[in-house]
C-alpha cells in the first residue's frame, strides 16, 4: 500500500498535471464553440492561445518545484538512431512534397501551436512528472505514472469532437508513446531533443491536409515501430539505470 501513498512533491506535480489537462479540456470545448473540431487543422487558430498559456503555466510549475533537469547535459544513446532517421525522413518528405502556397498563414499558425505543444507536453510529462516520481519511486513506477498521465491528456480530445472510438485508440497509442519517450528521457538525460521531435511530428501530421502532403504511411510505420520497441526499451532502461 505504501507505493500508493503520494509524497508532497508528487502531489504538487500531479496537481500541476491535472490543471494542465483541465486547461486542454477547456481549449477543446472552446474549439467546438467556433464550429471547429479536433480533426480540423484550423482548430489551431483557437488552441494556439491555450497552448501559450499552458506553456507559461508549465514553466511556472517547473520553477515552483525548484527543478533543474533542463540544464542537464545531453547523453547520447543508440536508441536515438531510429528517431533521428525518422526525423530526417519525415522532414525531408514534408519539405519536398508540401505545397506551402496553399495555406501559408494557416500552416504558420500550426507551426507556432505545435511548437508550444511539443515544448509544454514534454516539459510537463517527461519533465516535471517523470522526474518528480523518479526522486522516490522505482524507474518502472515512474515511467508508467508519466505515461498514464500523458495518455489521459488525450482523453479530452473527445470534447473537441474526436470520435469516442478514435479517442480510445489514441489513449493506447499515447500511452505507448509516453513509455518510450520516458525511457528516452532517462537514457539521454535531456528532454530538449524530445521536444523537437514531438513538435515536428505534430506539425507535419496536423499540417498535412493544408499542404497536400499525405504522410499517413510514414506515420503508421513509426507508430508500429514504437509498439514493437516499447517493451525492449523499458527492459533496457531499467537494467541500464540499475547498473
Amino acid at each position: 500500500m505504501r507505493m500508493f501513498i503520494l509524497h508532497t512533491r508528487e502531489k504538487k506535480a500531479l496537481i500541476i498535471a491535472f490543471i494542465y489537462i483541465f486547461l486542454m479540456g477547456i481549449g477543446m470545448i472552446t474549439v467546438t464553440k467556433f464550429n471547429l473540431s479536433y480533426q480540423n487543422p484550423n482548430m489551431t487558430n483557437v488552441l494556439v492561445f491555450f497552448e501559450l498559456i499552458m506553456s507559461i503555466f508549465t514553466i511556472i510549475g517547473y520553477k515552483k518545484l525548484n527543478m533543474r533537469f533542463l540544464s542537464n547535459s545531453f547523453k547520447y544513446s543508440n536508441w536515438l538512431i531510429p528517431y533521428i532517421i525518422f526525423e530526417i525522413v519525415i522532414v525531408s518528405f514534408f519539405l519536398v512534397k508540401s505545397d506551402f502556397s496553399l495555406n501559408f498563414t494557416q500552416v504558420l499558425i500550426v507551426i507556432i501551436t505545435t511548437f508550444f505543444v511539443g515544448f509544454s507536453e514534454e516539459l510537463m510529462f517527461r519533465g516535471i512528472l517523470l522526474h518528480v516520481f523518479l526522486e522516490k519511486r522505482s524507474i518502472r513506477y515512474s515511467i508508467i505514472a508519466s505515461a498514464i498521465a500523458f495518455s489521459l491528456l488525450h482523453s479530452v480530445n473527445v470534447l473537441g469532437g474526436e470520435p469516442f472510438g478514435a479517442m480510445l485508440l489514441q489513449l493506447v497509442l499515447t500511452f505507448v508513446f509516453g513509455i518510450v519517450f520516458s525511457c528516452l528521457a532517462i537514457l539521454i538525460r535531456n528532454i530538449i531533443p524530445l521536444m523537437i521531435y514531438h513538435f515536428i511530428w505534430d506539425m507535419v501530421i496536423i499540417s498535412g491536409s493544408l499542404t497536400n502532403n499525405n504522410v499517413s504511411a510514414i506515420a503508421l510505420f513509426i507508430l508500429i515501430f514504437q509498439l514493437i520497441i516499447a517493451i525492449p526499451i523499458v527492459i533496457y532502461t531499467i537494467k541500464k539505470r540499475s547498473t
